[in-house]
């Protein structure tokens, strides 16, 4: 999800999930997910599941390829052109 930062005219906040879309394959809580941020000065945050999911908030000015390491699968995100209904601001950059 990507939306307007509150009180920025270049701000964007992003908000992003990873969870199974498999039922008969769970993400476990405590499992470690790598999301790889290319553009930003930290390169690779690290989260855990909680509640089948790990989720990442962080502020962008513009798209970039967001990934996430799951030790046996890397899925990777282009904010640009994966996500329908993005604010035209952000795309624009």
């Amino acid at each position: 999800e990507v939306k307007p930062f509150p009180g920025s005219a270049t701000l964007f906040a992003i908000h992003a999930s990873v969870a199974t879309t498999d039922p008969a394959k769970p993400l476990l809580d405590n499992t470690r997910v790598t999301f790889g941020l290319p553009t930003f000065a930290t390169t690779e945050v690290e989260k855990t599941v909680k509640n089948g999911a790990a989720t990442l908030d962080c502020l962008a000015r513009g798209p970039f390829i967001l990934s996430a390491d799951l030790g046996e699968v890397v899925l990777k995100l282009d904010l640009a052109r994966d996500i329908p209904y993005l604010p035209a601001g952000f795309v624009a950059r």
